[in-house]
Protein backbone atom coordinates (compact mmCIF):
# COMPACT_ATOMS: atom_id res chain seq x y z
CA UNK A 1 0.00 0.00 0.00
CA UNK A 2 1.30 3.61 -1.07
CA UNK A 3 1.81 6.34 1.07
CA UNK A 4 -1.38 8.16 -0.22
CA UNK A 5 -3.32 5.31 0.18
CA UNK A 6 -1.95 4.97 3.63
CA UNK A 7 -3.40 8.68 4.05
CA UNK A 8 -6.53 7.77 1.95
CA UNK A 9 -7.40 4.96 4.56
CA UNK A 10 -6.64 7.38 7.45
CA UNK A 11 -9.22 10.48 6.72
CA UNK A 12 -11.65 7.41 5.80
CA UNK A 13 -11.67 5.94 9.11
CA UNK A 14 -11.83 9.48 10.99
CA UNK A 15 -14.76 10.36 8.44
CA UNK A 16 -16.85 7.05 9.66
CA UNK A 17 -15.47 7.77 13.26
CA UNK A 18 -17.02 11.01 13.35
CA UNK A 19 -20.24 9.86 11.98
CA UNK A 20 -20.42 6.73 14.09
CA UNK A 21 -20.38 9.21 17.19
CA UNK A 22 -22.88 11.77 15.79
CA UNK A 23 -24.72 12.86 19.02
CA UNK A 24 -28.66 13.56 19.76
CA UNK A 25 -30.46 16.53 21.17
CA UNK A 26 -33.29 14.99 22.98
CA UNK A 27 -36.68 16.63 24.78
CA UNK A 28 -37.09 14.80 27.86
CA UNK A 29 -40.80 14.98 29.77
CA UNK A 30 -39.65 14.57 33.54
CA UNK A 31 -42.01 11.75 35.37
CA UNK A 32 -39.11 11.73 38.30
CA UNK A 33 -35.40 12.71 39.71
CA UNK A 34 -32.92 10.22 41.46
CA UNK A 35 -30.58 11.92 43.55
CA UNK A 36 -27.44 10.47 44.60
CA UNK A 37 -26.75 12.11 48.02
CA UNK A 38 -23.47 10.32 48.07
CA UNK A 39 -22.28 11.41 44.64
CA UNK A 40 -24.44 14.53 42.77
CA UNK A 41 -22.77 14.00 39.89
CA UNK A 42 -23.96 10.18 39.77
CA UNK A 43 -27.73 11.23 39.97
CA UNK A 44 -30.22 10.61 37.38
CA UNK A 45 -33.64 11.79 35.95
CA UNK A 46 -36.09 9.30 34.71
CA UNK A 47 -39.01 9.98 32.01
CA UNK A 48 -40.26 9.91 28.06
CA UNK A 49 -39.14 11.44 25.56
CA UNK A 50 -41.84 14.52 24.59
CA UNK A 51 -42.72 13.46 21.40
CA UNK A 52 -42.18 9.72 20.51
CA UNK A 53 -42.68 8.64 24.57
CA UNK A 54 -39.59 6.18 24.41
CA UNK A 55 -38.83 6.04 28.14
CA UNK A 56 -35.45 7.16 28.91
CA UNK A 57 -33.34 8.04 31.89
CA UNK A 58 -30.33 10.55 31.73
CA UNK A 59 -27.03 11.63 33.37
CA UNK A 60 -24.85 14.76 32.55
CA UNK A 61 -21.32 14.12 31.89
CA UNK A 62 -19.16 16.42 34.32
CA UNK A 63 -17.17 18.87 33.04
CA UNK A 64 -14.73 21.75 34.03
CA UNK A 65 -17.07 24.26 33.01
CA UNK A 66 -18.71 25.93 36.39
CA UNK A 67 -21.82 27.25 34.75
CA UNK A 68 -22.35 23.53 33.80
CA UNK A 69 -26.09 22.63 35.05
CA UNK A 70 -26.97 19.63 37.16
CA UNK A 71 -29.17 16.73 37.45
CA UNK A 72 -29.66 18.11 41.46
CA UNK A 73 -30.43 21.77 39.90
CA UNK A 74 -33.20 20.76 38.03
CA UNK A 75 -34.66 19.13 40.47
CA UNK A 76 -34.55 22.13 43.00
CA UNK A 77 -38.23 23.35 42.72
CA UNK A 78 -39.33 20.20 44.21
CA UNK A 79 -37.51 20.83 47.01
CA UNK A 80 -38.69 24.09 47.63
CA UNK A 81 -37.72 26.42 44.64
CA UNK A 82 -34.43 27.76 45.91
CA UNK A 83 -34.27 30.62 44.09
CA UNK A 84 -30.73 30.35 42.92
CA UNK A 85 -31.80 27.31 40.78
CA UNK A 86 -33.54 29.40 38.03
CA UNK A 87 -33.69 26.26 35.65
CA UNK A 88 -35.08 24.04 37.82
CA UNK A 89 -37.95 21.57 36.16
CA UNK A 90 -40.17 20.44 38.44
CA UNK A 91 -42.54 17.20 37.10
CA UNK A 92 -44.18 17.27 33.89
CA UNK A 93 -42.07 19.69 32.75
CA UNK A 94 -39.03 19.37 30.11
CA UNK A 95 -35.35 19.36 30.10
CA UNK A 96 -33.30 19.09 26.62
CA UNK A 97 -30.76 17.07 26.69
CA UNK A 98 -27.83 18.32 24.02
CA UNK A 99 -25.23 16.05 22.70
CA UNK A 100 -26.55 12.88 23.94
CA UNK A 101 -24.96 9.36 23.68
CA UNK A 102 -26.83 6.39 24.79
CA UNK A 103 -24.94 3.80 27.09
CA UNK A 104 -24.62 -0.22 27.00
CA UNK A 105 -26.93 -0.40 30.14
CA UNK A 106 -29.40 1.33 27.74
CA UNK A 107 -29.39 4.62 29.60
CA UNK A 108 -28.47 8.02 28.24
CA UNK A 109 -25.74 10.50 28.97
CA UNK A 110 -25.60 14.48 27.96
CA UNK A 111 -23.06 16.59 27.50
CA UNK A 112 -25.32 19.56 28.22
CA UNK A 113 -28.67 20.43 28.94
CA UNK A 114 -31.38 23.31 29.76
CA UNK A 115 -34.43 23.63 30.55
CA UNK A 116 -37.14 24.14 28.02
CA UNK A 117 -40.99 23.62 29.66
CA UNK A 118 -41.14 24.55 33.20
CA UNK A 119 -44.76 26.78 33.30
CA UNK A 120 -47.95 26.15 31.35
CA UNK A 121 -47.32 28.85 29.12
CA UNK A 122 -44.34 27.14 27.31
CA UNK A 123 -44.42 24.18 24.59
CA UNK A 124 -42.18 22.68 22.25
CA UNK A 125 -42.98 22.36 18.46
CA UNK A 126 -41.53 19.91 16.25
CA UNK A 127 -41.58 20.81 12.58
CA UNK A 128 -39.70 21.74 9.32
CA UNK A 129 -38.82 25.00 9.54
CA UNK A 130 -36.56 27.01 7.18
CA UNK A 131 -34.99 30.58 9.22
CA UNK A 132 -34.78 34.18 7.71
CA UNK A 133 -32.50 36.68 9.51
CA UNK A 134 -33.52 40.05 8.62
CA UNK A 135 -32.39 43.06 8.55
CA UNK A 136 -34.71 46.28 9.15
CA UNK A 137 -33.41 50.19 8.72
CA UNK A 138 -34.07 53.28 10.46
CA UNK A 139 -34.61 52.40 14.70
CA UNK A 140 -36.01 49.25 14.08
CA UNK A 141 -34.47 46.23 15.20
CA UNK A 142 -33.30 43.16 13.14
CA UNK A 143 -34.88 39.88 13.79
CA UNK A 144 -35.03 36.24 12.38
CA UNK A 145 -38.20 34.29 11.51
CA UNK A 146 -38.82 30.86 11.45
CA UNK A 147 -41.37 29.42 8.88
CA UNK A 148 -42.45 26.37 10.14
CA UNK A 149 -44.17 23.41 7.99
CA UNK A 150 -46.50 20.92 9.55
CA UNK A 151 -46.15 17.50 7.20
CA UNK A 152 -48.54 15.43 9.65
CA UNK A 153 -51.18 18.16 9.46
CA UNK A 154 -50.74 17.67 4.94
CA UNK A 155 -53.99 17.46 2.80
CA UNK A 156 -53.73 15.80 -0.58
CA UNK A 157 -56.20 15.25 -3.57
CA UNK A 158 -55.69 14.01 -7.00
CA UNK A 159 -56.62 15.97 -10.16
CA UNK A 160 -58.47 13.31 -10.96
CA UNK A 161 -61.30 13.96 -8.73
CA UNK A 162 -61.10 17.42 -8.63
CA UNK A 163 -64.28 19.23 -10.18
CA UNK A 164 -63.22 22.74 -10.17
CA UNK A 165 -60.12 24.97 -8.99
CA UNK A 166 -62.50 25.89 -5.84
CA UNK A 167 -61.94 22.69 -3.92
CA UNK A 168 -57.83 23.35 -4.17
CA UNK A 169 -58.75 26.77 -3.22
CA UNK A 170 -60.69 25.38 -0.55
CA UNK A 171 -57.53 23.56 0.63
CA UNK A 172 -55.43 26.45 1.12
CA UNK A 173 -57.96 28.67 2.77
CA UNK A 174 -57.71 25.93 5.75
CA UNK A 175 -54.49 25.95 5.68
CA UNK A 176 -54.10 29.97 5.76
CA UNK A 177 -56.78 30.24 8.70
CA UNK A 178 -55.13 31.88 11.68
CA UNK A 179 -54.03 28.85 14.62
CA UNK A 180 -53.53 31.23 17.42
CA UNK A 181 -56.72 33.46 17.04
CA UNK A 182 -56.82 36.83 15.38
CA UNK A 183 -53.50 38.82 17.05
CA UNK A 184 -51.55 35.07 16.96
CA UNK A 185 -49.10 33.85 14.71
CA UNK A 186 -49.24 34.53 11.34
CA UNK A 187 -50.69 30.89 9.02
CA UNK A 188 -48.75 29.60 6.18
CA UNK A 189 -49.28 27.30 3.27
CA UNK A 190 -47.07 25.38 1.49
CA UNK A 191 -48.93 24.23 -2.10
CA UNK A 192 -47.21 21.48 -4.16
CA UNK A 193 -47.80 19.60 -7.42
CA UNK A 194 -46.28 16.57 -7.69
CA UNK A 195 -46.60 13.41 -10.39
CA UNK A 196 -46.01 9.79 -9.55
CA UNK A 197 -43.19 10.34 -12.50
CA UNK A 198 -39.71 10.63 -10.50
CA UNK A 199 -38.17 12.41 -13.35
CA UNK A 200 -40.85 15.36 -12.92
CA UNK A 201 -40.24 18.15 -10.76
CA UNK A 202 -42.04 18.40 -7.33
CA UNK A 203 -43.43 22.01 -8.23
CA UNK A 204 -44.06 23.97 -4.61
CA UNK A 205 -45.50 27.59 -4.03
CA UNK A 206 -45.04 29.07 -0.85
CA UNK A 207 -48.27 31.45 0.62
CA UNK A 208 -47.97 33.72 3.65
CA UNK A 209 -50.93 34.41 5.43
CA UNK A 210 -51.68 38.19 5.26
CA UNK A 211 -52.20 40.93 8.40
CA UNK A 212 -54.87 43.82 8.50
CA UNK A 213 -55.51 46.92 10.89
CA UNK A 214 -57.59 45.86 13.80
CA UNK A 215 -57.91 49.45 15.21
CA UNK A 216 -56.21 51.15 18.22
CA UNK A 217 -52.79 51.02 15.95
CA UNK A 218 -52.71 46.78 16.09
CA UNK A 219 -52.18 44.74 12.95
CA UNK A 220 -54.47 40.85 13.11
CA UNK A 221 -54.46 38.09 10.61
CA UNK A 222 -56.78 38.17 7.67
CA UNK A 223 -59.09 35.24 7.57
CA UNK A 224 -57.69 31.98 5.27
CA UNK A 225 -60.34 33.65 2.37
CA UNK A 226 -59.25 36.93 2.45
CA UNK A 227 -54.78 35.46 2.11
CA UNK A 228 -55.80 33.79 -0.28
CA UNK A 229 -57.15 36.33 -2.12
CA UNK A 230 -53.88 38.65 -1.48
CA UNK A 231 -52.06 35.62 -3.13
CA UNK A 232 -54.42 35.43 -6.49
CA UNK A 233 -54.23 39.04 -6.93
CA UNK A 234 -50.72 38.65 -9.02
CA UNK A 235 -47.55 37.40 -10.09
CA UNK A 236 -47.67 33.40 -9.62
CA UNK A 237 -50.88 33.27 -7.62
CA UNK A 238 -53.09 34.85 -10.48
CA UNK A 239 -51.07 32.75 -12.80
CA UNK A 240 -52.09 29.30 -11.12
CA UNK A 241 -55.67 30.64 -10.50
CA UNK A 242 -56.36 33.51 -12.18
CA UNK A 243 -55.18 33.03 -15.85
CA UNK A 244 -56.58 29.42 -15.66
CA UNK A 245 -53.32 27.24 -15.26
CA UNK A 246 -54.67 24.89 -12.43
CA UNK A 247 -57.97 24.39 -14.74
CA UNK A 248 -54.88 22.56 -17.45
CA UNK A 249 -54.58 20.09 -14.60
CA UNK A 250 -58.21 18.97 -13.72
CA UNK A 251 -58.83 15.50 -14.84
CA UNK A 252 -55.08 14.63 -14.97
CA UNK A 253 -53.25 11.63 -12.35
CA UNK A 254 -51.37 14.36 -11.11
CA UNK A 255 -51.80 15.18 -7.16
CA UNK A 256 -52.26 18.44 -5.60
CA UNK A 257 -51.08 18.37 -1.67
CA UNK A 258 -51.11 21.63 0.57
CA UNK A 259 -49.11 21.46 4.19
CA UNK A 260 -49.99 24.29 6.69
CA UNK A 261 -47.47 25.66 8.89
CA UNK A 262 -46.74 28.68 11.18
CA UNK A 263 -44.63 31.90 11.64
CA UNK A 264 -42.31 32.09 14.43
CA UNK A 265 -40.57 35.04 15.78
CA UNK A 266 -38.06 34.06 17.70
CA UNK A 267 -37.74 36.41 21.07
CA UNK A 268 -35.59 39.12 21.80
CA UNK A 269 -33.22 37.01 24.12
CA UNK A 270 -32.78 34.39 21.77
CA UNK A 271 -31.72 36.50 18.58
CA UNK A 272 -30.44 39.88 19.42
CA UNK A 273 -26.83 37.75 20.33
CA UNK A 274 -26.59 36.56 16.80
CA UNK A 275 -26.81 40.22 15.62
CA UNK A 276 -23.88 42.97 15.34
CA UNK A 277 -24.70 46.09 17.85
CA UNK A 278 -23.60 49.77 17.20
CA UNK A 279 -21.14 48.95 20.37
CA UNK A 280 -19.68 45.81 19.16
CA UNK A 281 -19.22 47.81 15.96
CA UNK A 282 -17.33 50.76 17.56
CA UNK A 283 -15.55 48.65 19.72
CA UNK A 284 -13.99 46.08 16.67
CA UNK A 285 -13.64 49.00 14.34
CA UNK A 286 -15.84 47.93 11.82
CA UNK A 287 -18.24 49.72 9.33
CA UNK A 288 -21.47 51.46 10.80
CA UNK A 289 -23.52 49.62 7.89
CA UNK A 290 -22.94 46.04 9.54
CA UNK A 291 -25.22 47.62 12.53
CA UNK A 292 -28.03 44.76 12.60
CA UNK A 293 -26.67 42.22 10.22
CA UNK A 294 -25.65 38.37 11.52
CA UNK A 295 -22.52 38.00 12.95
CA UNK A 296 -20.74 35.62 11.04
CA UNK A 297 -19.58 31.96 12.16
CA UNK A 298 -22.30 31.78 14.19
CA UNK A 299 -25.01 28.81 14.31
CA UNK A 300 -27.69 31.39 13.04
CA UNK A 301 -25.43 32.78 10.18
CA UNK A 302 -24.67 28.98 9.43
CA UNK A 303 -28.39 28.18 8.99
CA UNK A 304 -29.03 31.68 7.30
CA UNK A 305 -26.66 30.71 4.44
CA UNK A 306 -27.64 27.05 4.16
CA UNK A 307 -31.78 27.08 4.21
CA UNK A 308 -31.60 30.47 1.91
CA UNK A 309 -30.35 29.90 -1.71
CA UNK A 310 -30.69 32.42 -4.43
CA UNK A 311 -31.51 30.71 -7.97
CA UNK A 312 -31.94 32.17 -11.61
CA UNK A 313 -34.56 31.09 -13.10
CA UNK A 314 -34.75 31.26 -16.59
CA UNK A 315 -37.30 30.91 -19.71
CA UNK A 316 -37.14 29.63 -22.89
CA UNK A 317 -36.73 33.43 -24.82
CA UNK A 318 -33.81 34.26 -22.19
CA UNK A 319 -35.38 35.93 -19.98
CA UNK A 320 -34.38 35.48 -15.95
CA UNK A 321 -35.38 35.97 -12.61
CA UNK A 322 -33.51 35.83 -9.12
CA UNK A 323 -35.65 33.50 -6.67
CA UNK A 324 -35.65 32.78 -3.16
CA UNK A 325 -34.99 29.03 -2.97
CA UNK A 326 -36.18 27.88 0.83
CA UNK A 327 -34.68 24.86 2.48
CA UNK A 328 -35.91 23.30 5.71
CA UNK A 329 -34.66 21.11 8.43
CA UNK A 330 -36.41 19.28 11.18
CA UNK A 331 -36.15 21.28 14.34
CA UNK A 332 -37.25 21.70 17.61
CA UNK A 333 -38.68 25.06 18.58
CA UNK A 334 -38.96 26.12 22.29
CA UNK A 335 -42.12 28.69 22.59
CA UNK A 336 -43.12 30.90 24.91
CA UNK A 337 -47.09 32.13 24.64
CA UNK A 338 -47.71 35.49 25.45
CA UNK A 339 -50.88 37.21 26.64
CA UNK A 340 -52.07 38.32 23.07
CA UNK A 341 -51.56 34.42 22.38
CA UNK A 342 -48.51 35.07 19.61
CA UNK A 343 -45.76 32.42 20.56
CA UNK A 344 -42.37 33.40 20.27
CA UNK A 345 -39.06 30.90 20.06
CA UNK A 346 -37.06 31.23 22.84
CA UNK A 347 -34.73 28.31 21.83
CA UNK A 348 -33.94 25.83 18.54
CA UNK A 349 -32.53 23.20 18.52
CA UNK A 350 -32.01 20.15 15.31
CA UNK A 351 -32.07 16.75 16.24
CA UNK A 352 -28.79 15.66 15.64
CA UNK A 353 -25.68 17.37 15.00
CA UNK A 354 -25.71 16.46 10.99
CA UNK A 355 -29.15 17.23 10.41
CA UNK A 356 -30.44 16.13 6.71
CA UNK A 357 -31.47 19.25 5.01
CA UNK A 358 -34.76 19.44 2.33
CA UNK A 359 -35.54 21.33 -0.62
CA UNK A 360 -39.47 22.07 -0.18
CA UNK A 361 -40.05 19.82 -3.13
CA UNK A 362 -38.52 17.27 -0.63
CA UNK A 363 -40.40 17.58 2.22
CA UNK A 364 -41.18 14.08 4.09
CA UNK A 365 -44.98 13.34 3.52
CA UNK A 366 -47.10 10.42 3.05
CA UNK A 367 -48.65 12.04 0.29
CA UNK A 368 -45.13 12.74 -1.20
CA UNK A 369 -43.97 9.15 -0.32
CA UNK A 370 -47.31 7.52 -1.52
CA UNK A 371 -47.05 9.27 -5.03
CA UNK A 372 -43.59 9.00 -5.91
CA UNK A 373 -43.56 5.34 -4.21
CA UNK A 374 -43.64 3.84 -8.19
CA UNK A 375 -41.46 5.37 -10.89
CA UNK A 376 -44.28 5.54 -13.98
CA UNK A 377 -42.99 3.30 -16.88
CA UNK A 378 -42.57 4.67 -20.50
CA UNK A 379 -45.75 3.18 -21.58
CA UNK A 380 -47.93 4.48 -18.66
CA UNK A 381 -46.57 8.02 -20.29
CA UNK A 382 -47.73 7.45 -23.38
CA UNK A 383 -51.44 6.98 -22.44
CA UNK A 384 -51.68 9.73 -19.90
CA UNK A 385 -54.21 12.37 -21.39
CA UNK A 386 -52.78 15.09 -19.65
CA UNK A 387 -50.03 17.22 -20.58
CA UNK A 388 -46.58 16.57 -18.61
CA UNK A 389 -46.64 18.28 -15.39
CA UNK A 390 -43.32 19.86 -16.21
CA UNK A 391 -44.53 21.48 -19.42
CA UNK A 392 -48.08 22.76 -18.06
CA UNK A 393 -46.11 24.19 -14.67
CA UNK A 394 -42.66 25.45 -16.74
CA UNK A 395 -46.01 27.79 -18.87
CA UNK A 396 -46.59 28.93 -15.36
CA UNK A 397 -43.24 30.37 -14.61
CA UNK A 398 -42.62 31.80 -18.18
CA UNK A 399 -46.28 34.15 -17.52
CA UNK A 400 -45.22 34.62 -14.16
CA UNK A 401 -41.48 35.95 -15.28
CA UNK A 402 -42.76 37.44 -18.18
CA UNK A 403 -45.04 39.72 -16.39
CA UNK A 404 -42.45 40.25 -13.97
CA UNK A 405 -39.97 41.58 -16.14
CA UNK A 406 -43.01 43.88 -18.11
CA UNK A 407 -43.68 45.39 -14.08
CA UNK A 408 -40.34 46.09 -14.01
CA UNK A 409 -39.96 47.77 -17.20
CA UNK A 410 -43.09 50.13 -16.47
CA UNK A 411 -41.41 51.27 -13.33
CA UNK A 412 -38.42 52.17 -15.14
CA UNK A 413 -40.65 54.06 -17.46
CA UNK A 414 -42.05 55.97 -14.86
CA UNK A 415 -38.73 56.55 -12.94
CA UNK A 416 -37.67 57.81 -16.25
CA UNK A 417 -40.48 60.42 -16.67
Amino acid sequence: MSKLQFFEKAVNKAITSKSSNERLTIPLQVESYNIDPHNLGNSSVMGHHYFTQEKMEFRINKSSNPNQPTIAGFKALEEGADPKFEYSVPKNGVIMFMDCKKQEDGTYTAEWAKSAIRKNHQSIVNSFSTVKAVKQYGDKPPYILFDSYIPKLSTSMNFSSVKSADQIKALIVQALEPKFGVEGNRSIALLRIMSSDKDENVMTFEITGMKKSGGSGKQINCTGEESFNHFIKDGMGKVIFKDGAIENLLGSDLTVEVVPGVSYFAGKSASEQYFYTPEEIQAENKSADLVGTLKPKTIMSVWSNMLNKVELVKDDAGNESKVRKAKVMDMYLTTAQLEDKTKLVTAFNTETTSQKIYDLSELPTETLARVRGNTVTAEDKQTKEAQPLRIILLQMKKKAIARHKQNQRSKMMICRI
